[in-house]
């Protein structure tokens, strides 16, 4: 219920700061293009304004240790990472942008969720004891998939900067911080048992901390965006694991 109470009111903050970009909101005109953004064709789509974060973005992901590297400390070596199958996804909603400078300095806000696949090399299931994580070492199976999975809310509060009004000829910069709350958790296995595929999903929090912020830096030109985040805060609860940040690469692949 706590989960449910806090995605509300993100969403009536959010929609507290559309009505008061557009102070006419609620009186919607349907022949104001400007109200409500439909595109005739795809160089009208082109040339509409800059967008610097809603949209579709996948990436890859990790986790930066306090020595500047992705290899865990002694004890935690089930945590080490397959950067090939640890996969991002962020589902950008909508943004609303406050202008500094017209279309050339705006700061921006919006609302979206974000998806994590850490995948994990260990043979491992992870437990609490103690307001500590553990693992437990599968002997029998091995394992063909084991990744930990969370899915947070996602609101961001970005300075950008454009070359054009027009996105289709714009060069993007936008730099600032990205701030989140876990919504689920949970680890996946899957292992073979002769012909079978077998899989086991544990819903847990494993001790991550419900809350995020992101440094996060965003570039381009057009619609095309490449994009860089740093986790501020450490990954897990401190003392449960050991200190580490969350790193996220990738590139926007549906603008809209």
């Amino acid at each position: 219920m706590k989960k449910y109470y806090i995605v509300w009111v993100f969403t009536i903050i959010v929609t507290g700061l559309i009505a008061q970009d557009n102070p006419g909101a609620g009186d919607v005109d349907l022949d104001d293009k400007e109200k409500i953004e439909f595109y005739d064709s795809y160089d009208e789509f082109r040339n509409r304004k800059n967008k610097h974060w809603q949209g579709f973005d996948i990436g890859i992901n990790g986790l930066m240790y306090e020595d500047g590297t992705d290899v865990p400390p002694g004890g935690y070596e089930y945590l080490q990472l397959d950067y090939g199958r640890s996969f991002y996804f962020g589902l950008n909603l909508f943004e609303v942008d406050f202008q500094i400078n017209g279309e050339l300095i705006k700061v921006v806000t919006g609302l979206g969720f974000d998806f994590n696949n850490f995948q994990l090399r260990s043979n491992s299931y992870m437990y609490s004891r103690n307001d500590s994580m553990i693992e437990v070492r599968d002997s029998v199976w091995n394992f063909c998939n084991n990744n930990m999975k969370n899915a947070h809310i996602t609101v961001p509060l970005l300075l950008a900067f454009n070359t054009s009004p027009k996105n289709s000829t714009s060069y993007h910069i936008a730099f600032g911080v990205i701030g989140s709350y876990r919504l689920s958790g949970k680890q996946k296995v899957v292992y073979i048992n002769g012909n079978l595929k077998n899989e086991i999903l544990r819903k847990s929090p494993m001790h991550q901390n419900p809350w995020q912020v992101h440094a996060t830096l965003r570039l381009g030109y057009g619609n095309f965006h490449i994009f860089g985040n740093l986790g501020l805060i450490d990954y897990w609860e401190s003392g449960a694991a050991p200190s580490a940040k969350v790193w996220t690469m990738g590139i926007k692949v549906l603008p809209w």
